[in-house]
């Protein structure tokens, strides 16, 4: 017993030495409030066109409502065709056309297997052939710029698909709205297949600094930064020199472009200079003509949930007045943000907080007490030696904490996952063996000793939870663009824990010792003969393992049915903070199904709630490792979570009790009437 308290006051000291992190950490999340409503400029420059409206006015009543900020792209030739500014024709087709109508021949030899923009602007036209010429300096790619009356003609004989793609810049004009309106400039910037040179970008931030308007963050778009790989340190430099943001966009899938080339080593050398953006997708934004609220409980969401600060909108299409909604449906957002305490404004960068060696050491140290607690339950037969398990994991945890600040971190965090929610599932198990033994207690009884249970396992997985929090609690951790994905692993992890303490502690065999040996009692499965309905149980939990393990983390929207969207947006408009379904509806009525049979002594009932108690578990686990979540906000998450629960719960206890009442009182039908 002497270690065992050894082991104890590590976790406790583990827990002391979390403490000042997890304050930094939620001092960081909580100075950085402040949340940006950015119109995407081209799509309502579309939208005002498509609606008759004046873009300029337009503009001005999104910003009366509380749209600080005006996001800007660069123009390609392919953009400028897709908003009716110029005019793509192939070079054979264009040659039919003149033949038939019987037009005059045009000025420039026509290559048919060319394509060719025309540009009515004059202004516009200029400012295309000199952008197109700077931009392919260099690069050996011929193009022609001829007139054909007012029009400007660029002639492409030769990749003409890469070059239509091509960034250009800012075309004139691109920032007057913005000065008009006294907005924030979020531009997009992008570079062209074959990078930059070090001159080109200096250009490139000089027409943005230069344009007159605010500007606090930029936006890489395409599929590598520009001036990657070659001048990815003058980007660097420029960002720094200007003190912009670097805007991540997130879509709906929770995905974000994390894969653009030269991102990664961006935002490791600037520092904590991410800001995250989001933005609702249009088919959920054209829902809400017809009363359904789910696109602005997505984008409130995003802000409570995943720490967005930038909200990139765009505009309803679709119903008798889209212009009319568009702007009410953002005058409802900037109020309700406002309402849950997000004031309007430019976004912050996030302060620094760093996790300190000596908390690593002892957090980890607390971990591995924490797994010895958990091996030496499952497999009495460690605590013969003593000592030397804790010696010898507490040394090597020591000497990677100090080693690799990134590994002791990632390692901690997934081991104390698992471990802990290890444990609770473990003190679950072994309760079997007193309540089992009692005489069946009565429903008010067995209501407090399932309440209680379940509080004792969510409290053990907090201690964790604080532990994850903690270790994971640094700001390339918390800017981290993916999800940390260690903790997924602990989906399969924490049912197996669940399933080895259903075999240690009730066993497989019928009848057999208080502790069961593990391998043993797998020896004795593999006796036995296998029987049709062990192969049909195997089959039904297997799928429902597969839609278990398909449905973890964040997935697409098409493997969520519709009556749970339903109850995530009912939950939303309830709780600031939704409880997790995994929780309130799997894993505490599984903990009051399980203390059910075991005072009925049934325990493969008892076992399979044992693993449905397990996914419980996995999610507390997983909600604090979702770093994006303020930790506070994951707090009261998980408090709503429980008290939801304790109803689902006791709900899920009522009929399970009648049912075994009815069960109890089922007719009987003696041995000699069932053989007539």
């Amino acid at each position: 017993m002497g270690h065992k308290r050894i082991l104890y006051g590590l976790i406790i000291l583990g827990l002391l030495a979390a403490m000042p992190g997890l304050y930094a950490r939620i001092k960081a999340e909580r100075s950085i409030p402040k949340v940006e409503l950015v119109a995407d400029g081209s799509a309502f420059a579309s939208f005002a066109q498509s609606q008759g409206a004046s873009l300029q006015s337009l503009v001005g009543q999104l910003h009366s409502v509380g749209v600080e900020g005006l996001s800007v792209s660069e123009s390609s030739l392919s953009s400028l065709v897709a908003s009716d500014q110029a005019n793509s024709e192939q070079g054979a087709a264009l040659l039919a056309q003149r033949n038939t109508a019987g037009q005059p021949a045009l000025p420039f030899t026509v290559d048919p297997s060319g394509t060719y923009v025309f540009i009515s602007q004059t202004t516009l036209g200029n400012w295309v052939a000199q952008s197109l010429g700077t931009v392919l300096f260099g690069q050996n790619i011929p193009f022609s710029v001829d007139r054909v009356g007012t029009e400007t003609v660029i002639g492409l004989t030769e990749d003409a698909n890469t070059i239509l793609d091509v960034p250009l810049g800012f075309p004139p004009g691109a920032f007057a709205l913005a000065r008009t309106w006294k907005m924030d400039v979020v531009p997009r910037l992008e570079g062209p297949p074959w990078g930059m040179s070090a001159s080109q970008l200096a250009a490139l931030f000089a027409r943005v600094t230069s344009a007159g308007v605010s500007v606090h963050t930029i936006v890489f778009a395409g599929t590598s930064l520009p001036g990657y790989p070659a001048n990815l340190s003058t980007l660097e430099q420029l960002m720094k020199q200007h003190g912009y943001l670097v805007g991540v966009i997130e879509t709906s899938s929770q995905l974000t472009n994390i894969n653009q080339a030269g991102i990664l080593p961006l935002t490791d050398a600037l520092g904590p200079v991410t800001v995250r953006l989001y933005s609702v997708p249009s088919w959920l934004l054209d829902t809400v003509t017809s009363g359904d609220n789910r696109a602005l409980l997505s984008l409130l969401s995003s802000v409570t949930e995943r720490n967005m600060r930038i909200l990139y909108l765009r505009p309803i299409t679709v119903g008798p007045s889209p212009v009319t909604a568009t702007l009410q449906f953002y005058s409802d957002l900037a109020k309700l943000l406002q309402s849950r305490g997000y004031p309007l404004g430019f976004p912050e960068g996030f302060p620094i907080v760093q996790v300190h060696t000596y908390a690593r050491v002892v957090e980890n140290l607390a971990v591995v007490a924490a797994g010895l607690l958990l091996l030496e339950a499952l497999f009495p037969g460690i605590e013969r030696y003593g000592y030397q398990p804790l010696a010898v994991l507490g040394v090597l945890a020591i000497l990677v904490s100090v080693a690799s600040h990134h590994l002791s971190v990632l390692a901690g965090a997934f081991f104390a996952a698992l471990v802990f929610a290890g444990l609770a599932l473990v003190w679950l198990a072994h309760r079997w063996q007193d309540w089992e033994s009692e005489r069946m207690p009565s429903f008010g009884r067995l209501w407090l000793r399932s309440a209680g249970a379940s509080l004792v396992m969510a409290g053990i997985a907090f201690a964790g939870a604080v532990l994850i929090s903690a270790l994971l609690g640094s700001t390339p951790f918390l800017l981290a663009w993916e999800y940390y994905r260690g903790v997924k692993l602990t989906f399969l992890a924490i049912p197996a824990v669940a399933v080895v303490a259903f075999i240690v502690f009730q066993g497989l065999r019928p009848v057999g010792p208080t502790v069961r040996n593990l391998w043993s009692e797998i020896g004795w499965l593999g006796e036995e003969s296998i029987k049709f309905k062990y192969v049909a149980v195997f089959v039904v939990l297997a799928a429902i393992g597969g839609y278990y393990l398909l449905r973890s983390g964040n997935v697409s929207a098409s493997l969520v049915p519709g009556i749970e969207l339903a109850e995530r947006d009912f939950m939303t408009r309830i709780f600031t903070y939704r409880p997790l379904e995994k929780e309130f509806l799997v894993g505490y009525p599984s903990i009051f199904a399980a203390v059910l049979f075991s005072a009925r002594r049934q325990k493969w009932l008892f076992g399979l709630f044992l693993v449905g108690a397990s996914v419980g578990m996995v999610s507390i686990m997983d909600a604090f490792a979702t770093l994006r979540t303020p930790f506070v906000h994951t707090l009261l998450r998980e408090s709503s979570g429980w008290l939801v629960g304790m109803v689902t719960a006791s709900v899920f206890l009522v009929v399970l009790y009648l049912i075994c009442l009815l069960w109890d009182r089922r007719p009987r039908i003696s041995a000699p009437d069932r053989n007539r």
